[in-house]
């Protein structure tokens, strides 16, 4: 994809399998110009401890295996992020995490999934990828960065090993 392609793209993109952490779901934009009112996320089989992290102005809510963010408004032209805290689960491979993205005119649906060998879809459903170790610098490489297109998420996860890939997540701060 492009710069016009757009993504729900989790971030951290990789998690090492039985880790937990905090995982940001980004929402680039409205649907065709109208605020986003609600982003629920489907949460994958093998993926357990789940709990959606409190974010101001929203409810967030568990039911079952969605995950749901409420009664927020985000303008059509802001990027914000919801997060979840989630256990990954104990094998390596890529779990999906189907988004709804619901606002105040319309929807989208971010859960088509890529046949092999084809072209990405248009809305793509949020993937993460667990890896049987400590993610490499390539696992947590997006498709495509774009020049600017910086993130203030910021993602720890538990040190608990003190090779030297932990200086290879660089977090760039933008402030306007």
């Amino acid at each position: 994809g492009g710069i016009a392609s757009a993504h729900v793209d989790p971030d951290p993109l990789a998690m090492e399998a039985g880790t937990t952490g905090t995982v940001a779901f980004t929402i680039t934009h409205g649907c065709e110009g109208s605020p986003t009112t609600g982003v629920a996320l489907q949460i994958p089989d093998g993926v357990t401890g789940v709990a959606p992290v409190e974010k101001q102005g929203w409810t967030a809510t568990v039911t079952g295996n969605t995950v749901e963010f409420t009664g927020g408004s985000l303008a059509a032209d802001v990027e914000d992020h919801f997060e979840i805290t989630l256990t990954a689960p104990t094998a390596a491979g890529e779990v999906r995490f189907p988004a709804i993205q619901t606002c105040e005119q319309g929807e989208l649906a971010w859960i088509e999934v890529a046949e092999e060998g084809a072209a990405e879809p248009e809305h793509p459903a949020p993937t993460l990828k667990i890896t049987a170790g400590p993610p490499t610098a390539e696992d947590l490489a997006a498709h495509e960065e774009e020049e600017g297109d910086t993130h203030d998420t910021l993602v720890t996860q538990a040190p608990d090993d003190d090779s030297s890939n932990a200086g290879t997540i660089v977090i760039v701060v933008v402030t306007a």
